[in-house]
């Protein structure tokens, strides 16, 4: 209880060195089993070496065969060490630049291949044991080669003898020490999916290497991230007090505006989920006709789309169509920079006038028009928001959308 007493200073200092003291115990243990005559126990043995040797890099016929090899070392080295290095900067709330991380490895690993080196990335356990120890600038990296160039040249005829499973301590110190067990328990009840990857990269991690749980990991999330995308949240808004539009399913007290339906989709749009865009508006349409017959327009609120591809301009025409025909108009209201430059480009504003469609800079332009109002101050907003972002491309001024 009391933190000054010699009694816990002393525990704490045996927790600290709890690896090293490991080892020592491991080399004694070796040590003993080899005066026993067991030698069952498989030691480091020989390490004897030629030391340091600047040697150019050779090619030959088999060159081509590692190129596949070496790129996924670079990966996987790469995002080992962003992985780590992200981790201990929230945990000690520094800045941390990957593209530097990335320009350093580089450099490294170029300085490496003169010397025969093998693959350098930033490894868990030991930038886990440097934060144990209070490590706090890149000057702990230098004192530790220093100490591991000392080594090298004096105490491997020691380190010879230890048993290989006496270097586990270090591996499962170092492990602990970046293993965040409160962070299963809330990604739980945040995000199951999440949650989900999370259990399944610290499993193979566990069971194979911490290279084969990342790449887990990052491939998971990438199936993740597309799923994200081709399945956006779509919803149908009703408009609430403060005159926002919010999703009926969590606002029902929500007020449907008379002669439309607002349709809102919060993703950006893409290749991935134009179709069931525009199944949802079709529907959202034919239902919202059912219950009102004088229901005209579809608004579709693009304050969440942050942009598209031509995949999108193709689907917002080809809804612009299918509405035509059935007497109806589309209504794209709340259009940001991105999403109007590439609509522009792509000839979509000309197509979506010619089917009695109208593209309006916000809201309230897009009930002025489904009331009966003049488009044309509707047109000349977009248009104006659109100079806007021709003149920012083009480093005139720089003005938000």
């Amino acid at each position: 209880k009391n933190k000054d007493s010699c009694a816990f200073k002393s525990m704490k200092m045996c927790a600290d060195l709890s690896s090293v003291l490991c080892v020592i115990l491991g080399w004694v243990w070796g040590f003993i089993y080899r005066e026993a005559g067991i030698t069952s126990v498989r030691l480091i043995e020989d390490s004897e070496s030629n030391g340091f040797l600047f040697l150019l890099p050779s090619f030959d016929s088999k060159t081509p065969d590692l190129i596949v090899p070496a790129v996924m070392i670079a990966v996987v080295g790469f995002l080992e060490t962003i992985a780590v290095g992200g981790k201990m900067a929230n945990e000690k709330r520094y800045s941390y630049d990957a593209n530097q991380e990335l320009l350093a490895l580089g450099a490294a690993n170029v300085g490496g291949a003169f010397m025969g080196a093998f693959p350098i990335t930033g490894g868990f356990s030991r930038t886990a044991v440097n934060a144990m120890f209070g490590a706090s600038s890149p000057l702990s990296g230098a004192l530790t080669s220093l100490v591991v160039v000392i080594a090298v040249y004096s105490l491997m005829p020691v380190v010879e003898l230890l048993p290989l499973s006496a270097l586990a301590p270090l591996i499962i110190h170092g492990a602990i020490g970046v293993t965040d067990f409160k962070a299963f328990i809330t990604t739980f009840k945040g995000n199951k999916l999440d949650f989900l990857i999370m259990v399944a990269t610290f499993l193979v991690s566990l069971g194979l290497t911490v290279k084969e749980g990342l790449i887990t990991g990052v491939s998971l999330s990438i199936l993740k991230l597309t799923y994200e995308v081709a399945m956006p949240n779509l919803a149908v808004c009703g408009q609430v007090e403060d005159g926002t539009f919010r999703d009926v399913r969590y606002y029902p007290e929500g007020r449907m505006m008379p002669k439309c339906v607002v349709v809102r989709m919060d993703a950006g749009l893409s290749f991935a989920n134009t179709r069931r865009l525009q199944e949802f508006c079709m529907r959202a349409m034919a239902a919202a006709s059912k219950a009102d017959s004088s229901v005209s327009h579809l608004i579709l609120d693009c304050k969440s789309i942050n942009g598209t591809d031509m995949t999108g301009c193709e689907a917002i025409e080809n809804l612009a169509i299918s509405l035509e025909k059935r007497k109806k108009s589309l209504v794209l209201a709340n259009l940001k920079a991105p999403l109007t430059k590439a609509m522009f480009a792509a000839g979509v504003d000309k197509h979506i006038e010619a089917h009695s469609g109208h593209l309006c800079w916000n809201m309230g332009q897009a009930l002025a028009l489904v009331d009966g109002g003049d488009p044309a101050a509707a047109k000349k907003s977009v248009h104006d928001l659109h100079s806007r972002v021709q003149s920012s491309a083009q480093g005139k001024q720089c003005l938000p959308g």
